[in-house]
């Protein structure tokens, strides 16, 4: 057989929530680019789009939104429905009144890291705003393919011994599939 070797690979991906199985008729992705406009087929240089040639990334696309839309991410409720997880969206008040002219702070948080392309698509839409917010960006490190799927890749498992397949280690559940290996949320 081929392939055998990434099916640990397989599963700690789908652990992630990069792989999920979708129901028959179903399109989640389908909705969330129409809903979010990851899209852009005109190319304009008018839109965030524009740093990743026509596709707009979903965490720009959100943290657009927090201007945008009139009272935040409370009004694509709907829209937010669709991504796996929660989400929060935070305003703190000001403690003292903010000058008009000076740009607005906005924090954002990639936890587990973020792209280069997220980075210019952030700086393409403070050009946009003309300045009107400036984006302090947190991360816990810089990702790019290469480096998000060898930390899925998962080499050193293949050299265990072999465990209990039908019951994991820590609560005895029975299991099918490679259980034992590795935690899974369910």
């Amino acid at each position: 057989s081929y392939g055998f070797e990434h099916t640990l690979t397989l599963e700690n991906m789908e652990g992630a929530g990069l792989l999920r199985q979708q129901g028959p008729g179903k399109s989640g992705w389908g909705s969330i680019k129409r809903q979010f406009n990851l899209f852009v087929e005109d190319g304009t240089d008018q839109d965030v789009s524009y740093a990743y040639s026509g596709y707009a990334p979903l965490s720009v696309r959100l943290v657009q939104m927090t201007r945008s839309q009139p009272k935040g991410w409370i009004a694509v409720k709907d829209a937010l429905s669709l991504l796996h997880g929660p989400a929060q969206e935070l305003q703190q008040p000001a403690v003292r009144e903010q000058d008009p002219r000076k740009p607005q702070l906005v924090l954002v948080c990639f936890l587990g890291g973020v792209t280069y392309g997220e980075i210019a698509a952030l700086r393409r839409l403070a050009q946009l705003e003309e300045g009107r917010r400036r984006f302090l960006i947190v991360t816990s490190e810089y990702i790019n393919p290469k480096k998000l799927f060898e930390s899925m890749r998962c080499e050193a498992v293949l050299n265990l011994p072999p465990l209990d397949a039908t019951k994991t280690a820590a609560s005895g559940e029975a299991r099918r599939g490679f259980g034992g290996f590795w935690p899974t949320a369910r």
